[in-house]
């Protein structure tokens, strides 16, 4: 039997309340994995990724499908008589991708022209867009209606459908009636959330959990269903890295469950992110609160798919507001030197975060400098 979306989200414990198309705010920030959110026409999908843009002091770079030649996008062939080869003519626009800070929005993506889906599938696959090489930090999604209401709209191939997390768009209400009465302003009401520097902390935990249920249970892959257009993501190596990812996003900024579960549902499937979540609930994870009480004892001989949680999860915690004391500051550097003992690939990522919020009139114990020193020694070695 199926667990609820409240059962398989109990050991997730995000209490932040951000507007409801949150999820795709969150995928979209970690500039590896392309958004693509789907809903009805009106319903302020184009104006919510403008407002993301400026909210992340982006330029916003909106782009409609539906209105443009393949040469726009991938270029013109142009001859190079003075070395006898054919070269391609990026269009002007395109420079932009190039550059830092840039949001590139295609809207009415089910309208793009047969001959212009390779252009873009290799443009979500290898971030380049004709002969222009995106910049690291930009940020790609789309959005667009259902098929069967697109203009010559035709359903995403599985090779597309694979590149994206898939967010099924839920319309704004309560940021809609504010922006209504106050003159039609909409701006500043959404709640947005936006990435820290160091969301990729908590990337181990879960690429950690991931691996561990995919090993158990063999859940590699899914299969596409084409006939079934309302749950369009499957899982696939690709898929899943890409949840690590989304996953250690959301965590970063203190989440609410369900956003957890959107992410995984769009990525990896329905059915598949109920397991993978139900089988993270399911297992008997350490409590940090514990930990940094004093009042839970860590086995560190215990499985690594429940160490690896921990170090993300403790920071996680002294983050939290009222989080942080010198008490329990110092019995997570103990945690920490145990670690650098014990399971050193574990703690790699999130020592600098750690060591980031040390606490005014805190010194580190010789002890764990020691620990620290040697971890370090033995990984360079």
């Amino acid at each position: 039997m199926t667990m609820s979306v409240e059962d398989c989200t109990k050991a997730i414990h995000g209490t932040t309340v951000y507007h409801p198309n949150a999820a795709s705010d969150i995928v979209a920030q970690t500039c590896s994995v392309p958004v693509y959110t789907e809903g009805d026409t009106g319903q302020g999908k184009t104006s919510t990724w403008a407002a993301l843009a400026k909210a992340i002091e982006y330029e916003f770079l909106d782009k409609n499908c539906a209105l443009h030649e393949p040469s726009e996008f991938g270029g013109i062939p142009f001859p190079d008589f003075n070395r006898g080869v054919t070269v391609v003519l990026p269009m002007e626009w395109t420079q932009r991708v190039t550059k830092p800070k840039c949001l590139l929005f295609f809207d009415e993506l089910p309208c793009l022209s047969q001959e212009t889906r390779p252009v873009v599938l290799k443009a979500l696959s290898e971030r380049i867009l004709g002969v222009q090489k995106f910049a690291d930090d930009l940020i790609c999604c789309a959005a667009g209606n259902p098929s069967e209401m697109s203009p010559n709209g035709t359903p995403l191939e599985r090779s597309l459908c694979n590149r994206f997390y898939h967010h099924k768009w839920v319309a704004p209400i309560a940021s809609w009636l504010k922006g209504m009465d106050n003159d039609c302003n909409f701006e500043g009401y959404a709640n947005v959330p936006i990435l820290p520097k160091t969301w990729l902390t908590f990337r181990p935990k879960w690429s950690g959990l991931i691996a561990s249920y995919c090993r158990s249970s063999g859940n590699y892959e899914s299969k596409y269903d084409p006939d079934n257009p309302g749950d369009p993501a499957f899982a696939t190596l690709r898929s899943w890295r890409n949840l690590a990812l989304g996953l250690a996003a959301a965590e970063s900024v203190n989440a609410e469950p369900e956003i957890y579960h959107q992410i995984a549902t769009g990525l990896v499937g329905r059915d598949m992110a109920s397991m993978f979540l139900e089988d993270v609930s399911l297992k008997e994870l350490i409590d940090p609160e514990g930990v940094l009480n004093g009042t839970a004892t860590v086995d560190f001989k215990a499985r690594l798919d429940i160490l690896h949680c921990l170090p993300s999860a403790i920071i996680r915690c002294l983050q939290a507001k009222d989080g942080m004391s010198l008490d329990r500051y110092d019995r997570a550097a103990q945690f920490f030197a145990s670690m650098a003992s014990t399971h050193a690939d574990l703690i790699l990522s999130p020592l600098g975060h750690f060591v980031d919020l040390q606490p005014e009139g805190y010194a580190f114990s010789p002890e764990y400098c020691s620990k620290i020193q040697a971890m370090f020694t033995k990984t360079h070695n």
